[in-house]
């Protein structure tokens, strides 16, 4: 197949990760205060798009190293609902993590200033300090996002939602170390596993190329496709979902995998629904990921499976498959599907004239719309909507 301009960017994925590791890590050493990090009692990772599937990537991974209640949650319902609920006592305990590249996004923005106003602590993880939402924050956790070759056109985004995973995850690590949850061993254990990401993502990829070029084809062929996740693998479907929707336009969907039970095991042409299913062998769903495995190749469903250890799927399984070199942390599983579901996005083929997100033509122009930086910011409790 002819390499294209998304999977020559995505062939930079380990690259990226290289370039930033340590700068974040340092950042993340000295990001907040003993003092401050002692007084939390909650924390809420806060997002829209690829941001918000970033926290919800990571929020098992920050909850289970620092034992706080860790949510992540959209920034719509961040500004709009939570900023409502919260006392001033509990707003003195909550760190509000906002996550956002460019500090632009209305929502996000929002969410920054009426949480401010309701006594959060705010931290920005964004690359510009000076935006709407690095301004108002307390803390500014600065990642800057490597620029490698400048692609020719506009491209979906993969960076920005990598280089957010890291910085969520070495933060969750040191936060946890500083509040005496993680010994210095167990730290550099964790640390030590999710560097080898770039020779895993590698060897995954070009042993699972050829599945992975097959299954892009049925999705083209079928014009729909599902990824079906739990836990934090949920984070890597929905961004996997979101690199599908902004280069192709297809019908695509993420899904719970307990819900899929309820929801999207009733789809009609189950045998036209290209299905992702992501297992990792040290998940807490894994049990019932193989149960799902049987469900849905009783539906006929095309399947391909992306697990850390091939050897747990049923002898008799003969479908797809994309595996990582060793068992893995589900941290880390989430982090390597998410890129592994970008490279199968860049192998499906574009319609006829078509090209990434319509090139923002047509109706997909965004010019005047009110969409992700163009709606219009609420910053005073009264000038969102009461009923």
């Amino acid at each position: 197949m002819e390499q294209n301009a998304m999977l020559k960017q995505m062939e930079k994925f380990p690259e990226v990760f290289q370039k930033v590791e340590k700068p974040l890590l340092e950042k993340a050493e000295n990001i907040l205060p003993q003092g401050q990090l002692e007084t939390l009692g909650m924390v809420y990772l806060v997002g829209s798009g690829d941001s918000y599937n970033a926290a919800v990537t990571s929020a098992y991974a920050f909850e289970k190293y620092t034992k706080l209640p860790t949510v992540a949650i959209p920034a719509l319902t961040a500004a709009r609902y939570l900023s409502d609920t919260l006392t001033k006592e509990r707003a003195a305990q909550t760190l509000i993590v906002i996550i956002s590249n460019s500090g632009e996004a209305a929502r996000s923005a929002e969410a920054a200033r009426m949480l401010k106003k309701a006594g959060c602590i705010v931290l920005a993880l964004t690359d510009r300090p000076d935006s709407k939402v690095g301004r108002v924050s307390d803390y500014i956790f600065s990642m800057e996002i490597p620029v490698l070759d400048k692609p020719e056109i506009p491209l979906p985004g993969v960076y920005g939602y990598e280089v957010q995973v890291v910085s969520l995850y070495w933060m969750a690590i040191e936060f946890a170390y500083k509040l005496k949850r993680l010994s210095a061993e167990e730290k550099n254990s964790l640390q030590e596993e999710f560097s080898e990401f770039p020779g895993m993502f590698r060897g995954a990829f070009l042993s699972g190329k050829k599945d992975l070029q097959i299954f892009a084809k049925l999705c083209r062929l079928c014009g729909r496709m599902e990824v079906i996740g739990g836990g934090p693998l949920r984070g890597a479907g929905d961004f996997g979902v979101s690199k599908i929707l902004e280069a192709n336009g297809m019908s695509a969907y993420s899904q719970d995998m307990e819900e899929f039970a309820h929801q999207t095991f009733f789809s009609e042409d189950p045998d036209r629904l290209p299905t992702v299913l992501l297992i990792c062998s040290k998940g807490r769903c894994k049990d019932r990921s193989l149960e799902i495995l049987q469900v849905l190749r009783h539906l006929g469903r095309p399947v391909l499976v992306m697990t850390d250890d091939s050897f747990l799927l049923p002898k008799d399984y003969d479908g797809m498959v994309v595996s990582l070199s060793k068992p893995v942390s589900e941290t880390l599983a989430s982090f390597l599907y998410a890129g592994l579901l970008s490279c199968m996005t860049a192998m499906i083929p574009h319609r006829v004239g078509d090209t990434y997100m319509h090139g923002h033509t047509g109706p997909f122009s965004e010019e005047g719309l009110p969409t992700v930086k163009g709606s219009r910011i609420c910053i005073e409790e009264e000038e969102v909507p009461k009923y």
